[in-house]
């Protein structure tokens, strides 16, 4: 959309003066500005619908991005993130808060934009398992707090490459909402196995563990643990849980195979 951002005659043909009743417009814009540049989407129905807002402002010329929840369980996960964010301020593959607003009808949450393109390596790699380390050293008392028969550590809670973005060959992460407290290594089971289950659902659950199997074992042994079969199926059971209850797919049959995998070896 780099055209969309730097051409203002083509955004002129993308111009709509009215969104209402569809997008509270001018709730948003008191937050975002009454004459700045906005695009909206809607998002998807459901509980966790919100709607989320690119924007240009015409004063600083900086971008920003925001999102605007209304449902009890998208402005739960919004204000998690807010708190998320505040948290991990410190660092520096992390948006920054620039305004957030909380009130019994809506949360509003607006952040840098991280730049960057947009993650196409799959592989586990070393700089990743040092932001996953570092992740687990936070001391959070998130929202979102899943006990677990094993030990838990503070993670992001969808820690997939659609979810990173690559600047000047340094990691960036966003979309906070689901961080909390997991079982340890969840992060990094998070990005072996949704995005193998998501983008090759037929490849073998053995096949997927050996090619992977030298950065689990990297990442466990610095968080001093010998045997991580039974964090791999805390985490299992967990994402079975979690999926379930969305209903919207049937990713849960492979953690459900996933399961049975774990607890025969």
């Amino acid at each position: 959309m780099w055209w969309f951002w730097n051409f203002r005659f083509i955004r002129n043909f993308y111009k709509i003066d009215h969104l209402e009743p569809n997008i509270p417009e001018q709730l948003i814009r008191r937050y975002c500005g009454e004459n700045n540049i906005l695009a909206f989407n809607i998002g998807k129905q459901g509980p966790e619908q919100k709607i989320t807002v690119l924007g240009i402002d015409n004063v600083l010329n900086d971008e920003f991005f925001m999102k605007f929840a209304q449902t009890a369980l998208s402005m739960s996960n919004v204000q998690n993130e807010s708190t998320i964010l505040e948290h991990l301020s410190h660092l520096d593959f992390v948006p920054k808060i620039m305004d957030h607003v909380s009130s019994a009808k809506f949360e509003l949450l607006k952040t840098s934009i991280l730049q960057g393109e947009r993650c196409s390596n799959f592989k586990v790699s070393t700089q990743l398992l040092d932001i996953l380390l570092q992740l687990s050293a936070q001391k959070i008392t998130p929202i979102k707090n899943y006990q677990s028969e094993v030990d838990t550590c503070f993670a992001h809670g969808d820690f997939c490459p659609w979810n990173l973005m690559k600047s000047d060959g340094k990691i960036q992460v966003f979309d906070w909402e689901l961080a909390g407290n997991y079982p340890i290594g969840y992060d990094l089971f998070t990005f072996i196995f949704q995005t193998s289950f998501l983008l090759q659902p037929r490849e073998n659950i053995n096949k997927i563990i050996l090619k992977n199997k030298p950065e689990i074992d990297l990442y466990f042994r610095a968080m001093r643990i010998n045997d991580w079969n039974p964090y791999l199926i805390a985490f299992a059971k967990l994402k079975y849980s979690l999926e379930v209850a969305k209903k919207d797919s049937d990713i849960y049959l492979n953690y459900n195979k996933l399961i049975s995998y774990a607890e025969k070896v």
